[in-house]
């Protein structure tokens, strides 16, 4: 078997760098839908660089590590959409109460009563 020729590992670890400085970057952001969905999508990206190396390597233990990290990075992907799934799906406990509140204001204006509020500004 002939190794990897270099020029291609050199140009695949450069990129891998670059994409670890880009995860670290949007994880210390603020959790939300639009991170999660870039950290998905910089595992992606890492995923298919290892299938890159994998196809380019001749050496056995190069072929082995490159699919194992292409399967972690695919994963870690995975796991990170349906986080962003998850987020998306959920709404802030603030816009439930507001839904709340303006329910019962609309259901005493059309003669239900006064509405029942409780301390964190939603119905009773």
């Amino acid at each position: 078997m002939a190794p990897t020729s270099l020029p291609i590992m050199v140009r695949i670890d450069s990129v891998l760098d670059r994409l670890q400085q880009l995860r670290e970057q949007v994880v210390a952001e603020t959790p939300s839908v639009r991170r999660s969905t870039r950290i998905a999508e910089l595992y992606e990206q890492e995923a298919r660089l290892w299938s890159a190396l994998f196809e380019h390597t001749r050496v056995r233990v190069h072929w082995r590590a490159a699919l194992s990290a292409e399967a972690y990075a695919r994963h870690c992907a995975q796991h990170w959409r349906i986080r962003a799934g998850r987020e998306a799906r959920q709404v802030p406990r603030w816009r439930a109460d507001d839904q709340a509140t303006d329910l019962q204001v609309a259901q005493h204006m059309r003669g239900g009563g006064a509405p029942q509020l409780t301390a964190h500004g939603g119905g009773a």
